[in-house]
């Protein structure tokens, strides 16, 4: 029979206690301030929303709102990864049509930052910033 030393107990303890908390998803619920720009070949959409966020676990729900387009917003979580869609409802005859998808990090300055795709600009390629309000 092999007997633990409490060295090793100490060790698989706080391994298993360490590792779930690493494997945490990030909470982004709430409001978040979006700067944005994306391009496509000489087309340019520039983004200023304000999107808000319900978190239930991994999956996020909620709305996004620019000065032309609004709509409902839906994601997940993973680890520190966030990735959401925008469905755009224009407001006005020039607003977005189509859905904004937005593919980011949240770093250790409390920001998310990552690409983001437009589909009614297609090749399109972009970045944007998110901070919360």
């Amino acid at each position: 029979m092999h007997r633990a030393t409490p060295a090793t107990l100490t060790a698989l303890l706080f391994g298993a206690v360490a590792a779930p908390a690493m494997a945490a998803d990030a909470q982004v619920a709430g409001a978040w301030n979006l700067t944005g720009q994306i391009l496509a070949g000489e087309q340019v959409a520039v983004a200023r929303p304000v999107c808000t966020f319900q978190q239930a676990g991994a999956a996020l729900t909620g709305t996004c709102e620019g000065p032309n387009s609004a709509g409902p917003a839906s994601g997940k979580v993973a680890g520190q990864h966030v990735t959401f869609a925008w469905r755009h409802t224009p407001k006005a005859d020039i607003g977005l049509k189509g859905v904004s998808t937005f593919d980011g990090e949240l770093g250790a300055d409390g920001a998310i930052q990552g690409a983001w795709t437009y589909d009614g600009l297609p090749g399109a390629t972009g970045n944007f910033r998110a901070e919360r309000r």
